[in-house]
């Protein structure tokens, strides 16, 4: 859902900043945030299910958030692959913003010859663009899990480091491109 709306809000947006001005952009975001908090909070179930992997409730103490974070980010820093992993993700999601919030408008911009309304509609485009890559990639994913769910635990665990270099090489072309 995510994704879907990920092609097609930006698309709105950049439309009704081109057809009718910035004012109706803005008042949009906190009618949708609004609408997005009802909806979350009646369509999530919050409770705890260990068919879904979350850990039965014990009579052990919990600790703080601050303990639980320390353990967190203990075990992933002691542990090579995690490590690896949280690196390539980190530098990954440092730059995207970067790329996507500051250079799409500017492109778009760029692209309009200076006219901001113009340059509104090209940025929602691309950031549609961005969102159904999103979706493709999801569709994917989905697809390759079922792939993998039926190998052996072996050839799964090669399969999952030669998908982990195929990803971080089409990131790193995604962000020199």
């Amino acid at each position: 859902l995510n994704q879907v709306v990920g092609i097609f809000a930006p698309i709105a947006a950049g439309a009704a900043v081109a057809g009718w001005g910035f004012l109706p952009a803005i008042l949009a975001l906190p009618v949708t945030a609004i609408l997005a908090a009802v909806v979350s909070f009646f369509a999530l179930n919050l409770k705890k299910r260990p068919e879904l992997g979350h850990p039965p409730e014990t009579d052990e103490p919990k600790g703080n958030f601050f303990t639980a974070l320390t353990r967190g980010a203990r075990l992933v820093w002691t542990t090579p692959a995690l490590r690896k992993d949280f690196l390539a993700y980190t530098l990954t999601m440092v730059w995207t913003p970067i790329f996507f919030f500051m250079l799409g408008p500017a492109y778009g911009l760029a692209l309009a010859g200076g006219v901001c309304m113009e340059a509104a509609g090209i940025t929602g485009w691309l950031f549609g663009a961005y969102g159904l890559g999103g979706l493709i990639g999801c569709i994917h994913l989905i697809r390759q899990q079922k792939l993998l769910k039926s190998k052996p635990p072996d050839e799964q665990k090669a399969e999952l480091k030669r998908s982990l270099t195929r990803w971080l090489k089409l990131g790193a072309l995604g962000v020199i491109s």
